[in-house]
């Protein structure tokens, strides 16, 4: 699993960390990306006219697959989950002992995307090294729930 982190909040530095993932995706032969709900997708499209001169043509045939959009189109339900929210799904699951992953909220200041969004402005305000491991943290948590998740159907 991969992590982009900007080393300062500017365009420049933006535009260094879009080309590395455009970069990285091409070197590691991605053909998928799986996303929770569509912010994602708005986000790259937003990229890609902000940097129009990065090597996006290399994305081209990177199919992006909304994983909970996919979900309620299928209506798969899940009991103990009252929204189609990630961590409604995952904690469910993993209550249930469906999936391995949750959330460890015992250690880690970030336990939402507010939380995640606060921690990142800290971060680049103060560079403390524990706002970003939190966050770190904290996303990669995310991934592993969605790809236990997505498992569940192959």
């Amino acid at each position: 699993m991969h992590q982009y982190v900007a080393s300062e909040l500017t365009d420049s530095a933006e535009e260094a960390i879009v080309r590395k993932f455009i970069l990285t995706v091409v070197k590691d032969r991605v053909t998928v990306l799986y996303v929770w709900g569509s912010y994602e997708e708005r986000f790259v499209t937003m990229l890609r006219a902000k940097y129009p001169h990065l090597p996006w043509r290399a994305m081209d045939g990177i199919e992006i697959i909304d994983v909970c959009s996919w979900i309620q189109r299928e209506n798969i339900a899940f009991p103990g989950a009252t929204t189609f929210s990630l961590k409604a799904i995952g904690k469910a699951l993993y209550e249930r002992d469906m999936i391995s992953r949750t959330w460890n909220s015992d250690d880690n200041d970030v336990q939402n995307g507010l939380d995640a969004m606060l921690s990142g402005n800290t971060y680049y305000e103060n560079k403390t090294p524990s706002a970003l491991r939190d966050l770190k943290r904290y996303n990669e948590e995310d991934v592993m729930v969605m790809k236990e998740i997505c498992e569940l159907f192959t």
